[in-house]
């Protein structure tokens, strides 16, 4: 039966390994730390910001990878879907273009120049609306 697979190493050995290989060059950091060459060569890839990390050093990511906001007004739009869950209503895609459309008309102006068609921009919204009270669990 082969060996399992780490999953993951923790900030503080990555930066170990960085050190090493400063050191002593990366194919004998690779011999002397056993761990397979492409992993160890992504650590030496990536070391400026495994260096800036201020995060937790046992931690086995540098955090920050999500999706960024495609509005810029996320926190309004979660703070009207929830309130629309608290009153025990019906949260539809529809509402919160109303919401959009009566807040943030010129955002929604914006939105509609890049489309062919309004109905185009209708659907985008829409999906665009899914996808982020999918991502937020609403």
């Amino acid at each position: 039966m082969g060996t399992n697979k780490q999953l993951g190493y923790p900030i503080k050995e990555k930066l170990a390994a960085v050190d090493l290989i400063e050191r002593i060059g990366l194919t004998a950091a690779v011999e002397k730390l056993g761990h397979p060459h492409g992993t160890v060569h992504g650590w030496w890839v990536g070391r400026a910001k495994l260096r800036v990390n201020e995060g937790n050093k046992f931690d086995k990511t540098t955090k920050g990878q999500g999706r960024k906001e495609s509005f810029p007004f996320t926190s309004a739009l979660l703070t009207y879907m929830k309130d629309v869950r608290r009153d025990e209503e019906f949260l539809t895609t529809s509402g919160m273009i109303a919401f959009i459309q009566e807040n943030y008309p010129d955002w929604i102006e914006a939105i509609a120049e890049n489309k062919k068609s309004a109905e185009s921009c209708r659907r985008a919204l829409e999906r665009l609306l899914q996808r982020t009270a999918d991502r937020y669990y609403l």
